[in-house]
């Protein structure tokens, strides 16, 4: 298949999605390994809620004394049965769930937004997987007309009709093609190595699995001129976006766990109920409230409410250095998308078209002998390029729309 073919190929691809290939990657997403963690994360954070406003465990006693010697448990003068149950004020317990809270409502948002990420890394491996198919295909084909061009450069210099340096630099073509091929083969093995990670494929990946050529989906974007002008994010919007979500949960976490410190001052209670049976006197129970003193409260407790209200402060600057972090990365993300749909248009509205027609006029023109052999090799180089190209521009820009979508929580990519 001729380089002009390919070219002209690509000119007449109807826009259209990625097929199944693509879309059963992404349906398969919740069973990716991150997300699975991401998913046990939140299990994790639900028990330490329960963890935080469960009371501490009652406490039971057995006591006896004046037990004989050699007498078994049981036989002694007292014994004494003693059931006790710490507890805080209701308040306290209330306050002490409210960080773990805080911090579970920040692993789901880290759910989503790891979700995102798989899901861009998915989008971006396949694409560039798709893009290293075609190059290679590309590389076979310049492979074949290297080799027919030497050969029939060799067939003129045997009869007189080109120059020794024009057979030579025909055969040093068909080398340096063959050596295109050889690394064309290997970043499409890299690329199909690529995309078996970023999807959570589990098995190891043999050469025979690598070895081209791989089918692969189409994967030409629909309606690329409406990524010329990605829409913005309002900034009611932000509040929605997952990753600043989980960071502004970790802040009130912090906030939370700083707010009822002072409590640690006031007494914690336990309230015990006894029974006791003496062998002279009989059975009798009583009642016991005790409350600890927090004596030490100037240093234990004071340490502890400057360490978290420190730790308040510090979660809020950090989220505030996210928060500037992803307005700049959603401006980033967004002139990317502009600049790489921009690109992309070049290549498919003109640029194509303009290789294809170089590529016929310098066949023609050599064969008829109105240009060298240097000249027809630069044109077909130059197509080449354009061809390669082409397919580098489509990866970046399903790349772009997907880091895109995953700052801003949006999806733009049907």
């Amino acid at each position: 298949m001729p380089v002009r073919f390919l070219i002209l190929l690509l000119l007449t691809l109807h826009p259209a999605v990625a097929q199944d290939g693509l879309h059963s990657l992404l349906q398969r997403i919740d069973d990716h390994p991150r997300v699975q963690a991401a998913m046990a994360e939140i299990d994790i954070r639900q028990g330490r809620t329960l963890q935080a406003i469960s009371p501490p465990s009652p406490r039971l006693t057995y006591h006896e004394e004046e037990i004989a010697t050699g007498g078994s448990i049981g036989t002694g003068a007292l014994r004494e049965w003693h059931i006790g149950q710490e507890f805080d004020l209701p308040l306290l317990l209330g306050l002490r769930g409210s960080a773990p809270r805080y911090l579970r409502d920040a692993a789901g948002q880290r759910l989503q937004y790891v979700r995102m990420q798989v899901r861009t890394n998915i989008i971006r491996s396949y694409a560039t997987y798709y893009a290293r198919i075609h190059q290679f295909h590309l590389h076979e084909e310049n492979l074949r007309l290297a080799t027919e061009f030497a050969r029939k450069a060799e067939l003129r210099h045997a009869a007189g009709e080109s120059s020794a340096l024009e057979a030579a630099r025909a055969r040093a073509e068909e080398a340096a093609a063959r050596i295109g091929r050889e690394r064309a083969q290997q970043a499409l093995q890299e690329a199909a190595g690529a995309l078996a990670t970023a999807s959570g494929e589990r098995r190891y990946l043999s050469p025979e699995d690598l070895r081209p050529p791989i089918s692969v989906d189409s994967l030409v974007p629909r309606d690329p001129g409406r990524f010329l002008d990605p829409p913005g994010l309002p900034e009611e919007r932000e509040a929605a976006v997952p990753w600043l979500a989980a960071a502004r949960a970790e802040r009130n976490a912090a906030q939370a766990n700083a707010s009822w410190r002072w409590m640690e001052f006031l007494p914690r209670f336990e309230v015990s109920w006894f029974r006791q049976e003496f062998r002279d006197i009989g059975r009798h129970w009583g009642t016991e409230l005790s409350a600890s003193i927090p004596l030490w409260a100037f240093l234990d407790t004071r340490g502890a409410m400057e360490e978290h209200h420190a730790a308040a402060r510090q979660a809020e600057a950090q989220y505030e250095t996210v928060r500037q972090e992803f307005v700049r990365e959603a401006a980033n993300a967004r002139q990317a998308l502009r600049t790489t749909a921009a690109g992309y248009l070049a290549y498919r509205d003109n640029l194509l078209a303009e290789a294809a027609r170089m590529t016929d006029t310098a066949e023609r023109g050599y064969d008829s002998g109105e240009i060298g052999y240097m000249e027809y090799l630069a044109a077909r180089q130059s197509a080449n390029d354009v061809a390669l190209g082409y397919y580098d521009i489509l990866a970046e820009l399903f790349a772009a729309v997907a880091q895109y979508e995953l700052i801003t929580d949006s999806m733009i990519l049907e």
